[in-house]
This record gives C-alpha cells, sequence and structure tokens, in this order.
C-alpha cells in the first residue's frame, strides 16, 4: 500500500534537504575556514617561511603544482560549460519570453477558427456521403452480376442436364407408346384368332379320331392340346404411366429451357427492380443523417464556450506584458549574474596560473633554491589571492548551485517528465 501524501514527499525531496544541509554546512565552514587561515597567515603560522632546500623540498613543490595544475583544468572546464550553459538559457529564454504574446494570440485565432472547422466537418460528411450515394447506384447491379457469377456454371449445367433429361424423357414416352399399341394391337389379333384355332383344333381332333384313321392315335394327343402360345395379357399395362404423362406430348421442353435460360440471365435486371426500394430508403436515411449533424452542429453553443476562453487567453495576454517584462529583466539579472560569479572564478584560475607561472619562473632564475626572490613573492602572493578570492566567494557559487539544481530537478520531474508522458494532462 502507498504511504500518505506527506510521506511521498518528504522521501522525493529528501535528497534535496541533503543538499541543502550539504550547502549550508559548506556556506558556514567556507568562511569560518577562510577567516582561520587568514588569521593564521597574519600569525605566520600558515606558509610564508621560507624552508631549507632538499631533494624531498623539490618533489613536493612538482606534486603541489602537478595537483594545482590539475585542479586548474578543472575549474576552465568547468567554467568554460558555465558559461555555455548561461549563454543557451538566455538564448532559450528570450525568444520563449517574446513568443508568449505570440502564442497566446494564435491560440485565440485557434479558437476563433474553432467554427468554422465545426463547418469543414460537417462539409467534409457530404464527400463520404456523396461516394455512399455513387456506389448504392451500382450496388443492386453488382449484386446481381455478383450473384449471377456465383450461380452461372451451376445453372448453365442443370439446365443442360434438364435438357437431356426432357430428351430422354420424349423418347421414352414415344417408346411407352409404341408398346402400349402393339400390345393392344397383339390383344386384339389373339382374341380374333382363338376362336378359329379352337374350331380348327376341334376339326383336327375329330378327324384325327375317326376310326378309319389308324395311324392318327400318335398325334392325337398333341392336337387335342394345340393352342395359343402367346398371352398377352400378362404384357404389364403402361396405361397408368401413359395417364400420368398425358400432357407430355404438348410440353415444349426446349421453349421451357430457354425462358429459364432467359429468366437466370435477368437476374441483374430483376436484383435493380428489387432493391431500387431498399436503395431508396438507404439514400433517405443517409440524407437524414446529414440533416441530423447539421442540425447538431448548428446547435452546439460554441460561443458560449470559445468566448469565455478568448477573453479569458485576451486577459492573459495583457496581464503577462509586465510579467514578461520583469521575467526578460530577471533573466538579464540572472545573466549578469552568472557572467560576474564566472569571471570571479576566472580571476582565481588567472591568480593560481599567474602564481604557478610566476613562482616557477623565479625558481628557475634563482642560483640558490633557497634564496628569497621578488618573482617567487609576487607568485606566492598571487596564490594567497586566488585562495582568498575562493574562500571569499565559493560559498556563494555553493548556493547558486544548490539553488539551480533545486529549481531545475523539481521543474524537470513534476513538470518536463509528466509533459513529456502526456501525465500532466490527466
Amino acid at each position: 500500500p502507498r504511504g500518505s501524501p506527506a510521506a511521498q514527499v518528504v522521501q522525493y525531496e529528501l535528497g534535496y534537504v541533503v543538499c541543502a544541509a550539504v550547502a549550508l554546512l559548506f556556506t558556514v565552514a567556507v568562511p569560518v575556514a577562510g577567516m582561520c587561515f587568514c588569521y593564521c597567515r597574519s600569525r605566520r603560522r600558515c606558509g610564508g617561511r621560507l624552508r631549507a632546500h632538499r631533494r624531498s623540498l623539490g618533489c613536493r613543490r612538482r606534486c603541489l603544482l602537478t595537483c594545482l595544475s590539475f585542479t586548474s583544468l578543472v575549474i576552465l572546464v568547468s567554467v568554460s560549460c558555465a558559461f555555455v550553459t548561461s549563454q543557451r538559457v538566455k538564448g532559450q529564454m528570450e525568444p520563449g519570453l517574446r513568443a508568449v504574446p505570440s502564442t497566446l494570440r494564435t491560440l485565440r485565432q485557434h479558437l476563433a477558427n474553432v467554427p468554422q472547422g465545426v463547418q469543414m466537418v460537417v462539409d467534409k460528411f457530404e464527400v463520404p456521403r456523396k461516394q455512399i450515394n455513387s456506389d448504392l447506384g451500382g450496388l443492386s447491379r453488382s449484386v446481381g452480376l455478383s450473384i449471377h457469377a456465383q450461380l452461372q456454371a451451376m445453372t448453365y449445367a442443370a439446365l443442360a442436364d434438364l435438357q437431356d433429361r426432357a430428351r430422354d424423357l420424349q423418347t421414352s414416352l414415344h417408346h411407352l407408346q409404341i408398346v402400349h399399341r402393339t400390345a393392344r394391337a397383339l390383344a386384339a389379333a389373339r382374341a380374333e384368332l382363338e376362336p378359329a384355332l379352337r374350331e380348327r383344333r376341334r376339326r383336327v381332333v375329330a378327324l384325327l379320331d375317326d376310326p378309319r384313321c389308324t395311324s392318327c392315335a400318335s398325334v392325337l394327343g398333341r392336337a387335342q392340346s394345340l393352342e395359343l402360345g402367346a398371352d398377352y395379357s400378362k404384357v404389364p399395362s403402361v396405361e397408368k404411366v401413359l395417364k400420368a404423362l398425358v400432357g407430355l406430348p404438348r410440353s415444349d421442353f426446349a421453349e421451357m429451357i430457354r425462358q429459364g435460360n432467359g429468366t437466370f440471365n435477368s437476374i441483374p435486371e430483376l436484383a435493380v427492380e428489387r432493391m431500387a426500394r431498399v436503395i431508396q430508403d438507404l439514400r433517405g436515411d443517409l440524407a437524414r443523417t446529414a440533416e441530423k449533424v447539421q442540425t447538431i452542429a448548428d446547435g452546439f453553443p460554441l460561443p458560449d464556450y470559445t468566448r469565455p476562453a478568448s477573453e479569458a487567453l485576451l486577459k492573459a495576454e495583457e496581464r503577462s506584458q509586465p510579467y514578461l517584462r520583469e521575467a526578460q529583466r530577471f533573466e538579464r539579472y540572472r545573466w549578469i549574474a552568472g557572467t560576474a560569479l564566472c569571471s570571479i572564478i576566472l580571476l582565481i584560475l588567472a591568480c593560481n596560473v599567474t602564481g604557478m607561472a610566476l613562482g616557477a619562473y623565479g625558481l628557475s632564475k634563482r642560483e640558490d633554491p633557497s634564496d628569497y626572490e621578488c618573482r617567487g613573492e609576487a607568485g606566492a602572493k598571487l596564490l594567497l589571492v586566488g585562495v582568498g578570492l575562493a574562500f571569499l566567494f565559493s560559498w556563494l557559487l555553493v548556493l547558486l548551485v544548490f539553488a539551480t539544481f533545486l529549481v531545475g530537478g523539481n521543474i524537470q520531474t513534476l513538470v518536463c517528465r509528466n509533459w513529456v508522458n502526456q501525465e500532466i494532462y490527466k
């Protein structure tokens, strides 16, 4: 669980509190140390005595010269960075301050153009509406053509198969009619033939049964069993089938298939005819939607919202002028103060470099390293001047660094970071 807001603030500002404590300690300790050094120096207890020349003395001088040179180089780089940073801040602040009124005026112009922008959005709605109307004009025929294209192969195959089946059916019907007529003719012929055959059989039997016929006994049985072998009444009747197909001979299958083919080919026109009402309703809905959008745009109280905002921006623009002038003035003071402090550091650096140069030159020119020489004395005094200036102004520099760190760190954390990740708008 998260802590209380106060605990979060304390945790966030803890680093700044530590820096403030260090800066305060440095601000108090450095002047005190400087005063102690001056007191000891006035009592001639902190350097200033001429030491006897030893080998270790030369080594100590070279070590101190190296350390002081490195420190001077670091100070030079730091001062250069400070100068560049101050100049860049000035270059960013001045255009930014001058751009505030123009930015506010631009915002007012944008607010004034909001109604035109809304009307432009409404007008842009006409573009898709016209495109939709244009697409609806060919939609029904496109649907019909799509249906025709998807069913074309299957329908043509079915019609061709139906035509073959109709031809086979006509042929089968013709054959059935022939069979029916033949069966009836054969049955009628058998009915006519059967009485004559019985009469002939009776006469043959009477003739063979005559006692005078001596060799007729062997064929008498065959004559008695003589009858018609074909019974056409047992042939299956196709009369029911013919009755079921009674209207088939008058049917024109070719014409029916041709009509079906024509109906299928007229699907696009049928789709246009059947979808005309739907297309008309859709166009009416689009027109009503456009009217509704225009009504909403006309009824939206834009002036009630834009007028107060424009007035507030105008007041902000008028009231910001004194603050902007003050900000420019403070920015000028900041730049002057930063330049002055950097110049002091440069003065300290110049004292250190000049002191080291005079000291090294004096040591190189005197014959006895233990002798007292004016150039060496001047170099030592310049080094002491640099030390004194460092004690006098270093605490101011520390306070300036802390103030810059405090303000810049909070702005970067609370404003800039939230601005980048869009959290500031929430």
